[in-house]
């Protein structure tokens, strides 16, 4: 049986939806990964909370 599935990951620099500032994608096929991407955003107002970067980076 063939497995295939994008997994997707977001970050955000205050904890809100609209506060996006990183994507992950990883796509895996039977079992490996096959590609991934991660994206860096710039949130609304280049805010962050330090609790939140601790965390992601």
């Amino acid at each position: 049986m063939n497995h295939t599935f994008t997994a997707i990951d977001f970050e955000t620099a205050v904890g809100k939806r609209y506060s996006i500032c990183q994507i992950g994608l990883v796509r895996v096929e039977n079992g490996n990964i096959v590609d991934e991407i991660d994206m860096l955003i710039q949130p609304p107002f280049n805010e962050y909370f330090p609790m939140n970067t601790s965390i992601h980076g």
